[in-house]
């Protein structure tokens, strides 16, 4: 994987109280670690000027400042550590932003005095704590199972752009649900067409082998949807957590063509 590898960072949202933050992780790396050789863990956090109006206007840490930071993390600044460090994921809020770096050794002075002499009118703190178990990777930067739908969300609205297709324009957007019992589907069924979905049943409902995770009754549900970032996420969190409560598991949605 070193030197030659390349960081992948993928964004989604989260919510921490009242307040979203965007948190950036390398999804690549997931089913590689821990890694034996990176026990150490640097997490670099800068915060913008308390009157940035950049962030403010933004909602989250200036992108030009923060572009420019990630820029320097893959650059030579660590020395020879560049071929045994890998940036795994960031934070980012209206008026701070946080990156997190695995390596062999300890990199916090390092990187603390390299960023804090390139940006000198930004506050730059770093701190490293040993983290052989990559725990800060699998425990706080990993998705959730719905922040995973949320990431799902920005691949599926990337590839509509690239395709040309406007993302404001109402079209019929489906969804697909899954539960363990047949009432469990019908009373979900019952709350989603109160709120203007159209029900599509399978022709028969087939059991699955019994050495199977049991969910068998499916259902996709259907209502004409901008399929902006903003309006999917909100509606993707809703039916999630309303697809749990009668004890089913959301499958995600696609547009029709």
């Amino acid at each position: 994987m070193f030197p030659n590898y390349t960081p992948q960072i993928e964004t989604f949202p989260r919510r921490v109280g009242s307040s979203e933050t965007i948190i950036g992780v390398d999804l690549q790396l997931e089913d590689e670690v821990p890694i034996d050789a990176l026990p150490w863990v640097t997490a670099l956090r800068v915060s913008a000027p308390a009157d940035n109006d950049e962030a403010k206007a933004a909602g989250h840490f200036p992108a030009e400042s923060g572009y420019d930071i990630e820029k320097q993390l893959f650059s030579p600044l660590t020395g020879s550590a560049t071929k045994s460090a890998v940036l795994v994921g960031s934070v980012s809020s209206l008026q701070s932003a946080e990156w997190f770096i695995y390596s062999r050794e300890p990199l916090a002075e390092q990187l603390e005095e390299a960023i804090s002499e390139r940006f000198p009118d930004i506050e730059v703190h770093a701190r490293a704590q040993h983290d052989p178990g990559w725990s800060v990777y699998r425990e706080f930067l990993c998705p959730s199972q719905v922040e995973r739908f949320l990431l799902r969300n920005r691949r599926t609205v990337r590839e509509l752009a690239e395709l040309g297709q406007s993302t404001d324009d109402a079209r019929p957007v489906d969804h697909t649900v899954w539960f363990t019992s047949p009432d469990d589907r019908n009373a979900f069924a019952e709350t989603v067409a109160d709120d203007g979905f159209a029900l599509h049943y399978p022709d028969q409902d087939v059991p699955l082998e019994a050495d199977e995770e049991d969910v068998e009754y499916g259902l996709t549900i259907t209502r004409a949807e901008s399929v902006t970032i903003e309006q999917m996420d909100e509606l993707v969190r809703e039916l999630f957590k309303l697809t749990s409560r009668f004890g089913g598991e959301y499958e995600g949605w696609h547009v029709q063509h």
